[in-house]
């Protein structure tokens, strides 16, 4: 298994005064990993998508203004939450619901309903423990996270209002190779092993086809790696072409102890690709014995 690709980043969706009341999608994640289909030719390819942070802004002037209920040392932290929820209960509110869309144009699963209050005052509130447990916070890639402006019987966004959504995210892809050439042979004694192989050579690959080993009387292993950045198609056997190849080998990957016989050996850069550079080192067949 390998890491293929990480990355991360944020975005950012401002709701104003206007602002629609129906449901819309803020996160797709199958828009930010973008085309995977080269990658896939190759590569069985796992995705951990994940969502690092929800954090809520707001400001509401149309709303009435909350007094922050008397909070006092001595209170204990079920007091506390009491007052705080007889403070808001009683305030003007508008809400923030929190979704998720497993599938491309599946139904929405509703997560969290965030109610929003006028402090007096901007307020960032990070909400993303509310929302969820662990696999609500892993999408698929085919999942959408959305939101939707909810009226709590105060009305929704009027002029001088603010609501800020902010969304931190992260992914890993790993894969490993479909069905790779691997004929690694024991050093048994009585057994034709590759012997020492020679110190590796870099070979560019263009769209003309390129020898890498001549055809002899002798068999002999090689170990291929291809630096990239396109896939390299393999031909065992006269000058290797787009519609006559034996193998695909992917940037990254690397085939060893490939045993060639006395064949000639030669490649040519995918369809479609510009070049790639091959590290290649050739070893003889030798027998083994005991030492």
């Amino acid at each position: 298994m390998a890491i293929l690709k990480t990355d991360s980043g944020s975005l950012g969706v401002t709701l104003t005064a206007g602002a629609s009341s129906r449901r819309q999608a803020i996160l797709s994640p199958a828009s930010i990993l973008g085309d995977r289909s080269e990658m896939l030719k190759y590569y069985e390819v796992g995705v951990n998508f994940q969502i690092e942070s929800v954090v809520v802004i707001h400001n509401l002037p149309s709303l009435n203004k909350i007094s922050p209920p008397e909070i006092f040392p001595e209170d204990s932290d079920a007091l506390k939450l009491r007052k705080r929820l007889a403070v808001e209960d009683n305030a003007q509110k508008m809400g923030v619901l929190f979704s998720v869309s497993d599938t491309i144009g599946g139904v929405w699963r509703d997560l969290y309903l965030l109610k929003l209050i006028n402090f007096g005052t901007e307020i960032a509130q990070e909400v993303l423990p509310s929302i969820g447990a662990y696999d609500t916070k892993r999408l698929s890639p085919g999942a959408s996270f959305g939101i939707q402006l909810v009226d709590l019987g105060h009305g929704l966004l009027s002029s001088g209002d603010r609501v800020t959504i902010e969304i931190s995210w992260a992914y890993q892809l790993d894969g490993f190779l479909r069905n790779p050439y691997r004929s690694q042979q024991v050093a048994i004694e009585g057994q034709f092993v590759p012997g020492p192989y020679g110190e590796p050579q870099r070979v560019a690959i263009g769209p003309v086809s390129t020898q890498l080993v001549a055809a002899g009387i002798d068999n002999k292993y090689l170990n291929l790696y291809n630096d990239g950045p396109d896939a390299v198609l393999l031909r065992i056997g006269g000058n290797a072409l787009l519609s006559s190849y034996n193998m695909v080998i992917p940037p990254g990957a690397n085939y060893w102890d490939f045993r060639i016989g006395s064949q000639q050996v030669s490649t040519i850069v995918k369809s479609g690709g510009t070049s790639a550079s091959l590290m290649v080192a050739v070893a003889s067949e030798v027998f083994s014995k005991s030492v």
